[in-house]
């Protein structure tokens, strides 16, 4: 599988939302399992921490 990196900025009208649930709206060639399934796999970086937990909120 090729890779893509992404950069997205997150706008406060998405604070306290599931990271899963953020991607989903902003990436919409994948769906919500696929995404689920970058961030279990540790194909996700936020400030540049890998997170591994879909449900992860932003703050």
């Amino acid at each position: 599988m090729k890779n893509i990196n992404l950069v997205l900025k997150v706008d406060c009208l998405y604070n306290k939302q599931r990271l899963d649930v953020f991607l989903t709206k902003k990436i919409l060639q994948f769906s919500r399992t696929e995404i689920k399934n970058f961030i279990l796999c540790n194909k996700v970086i936020i400030n540049n921490n890998i997170i591994n937990i879909p449900k992860k909120k932003f703050l």
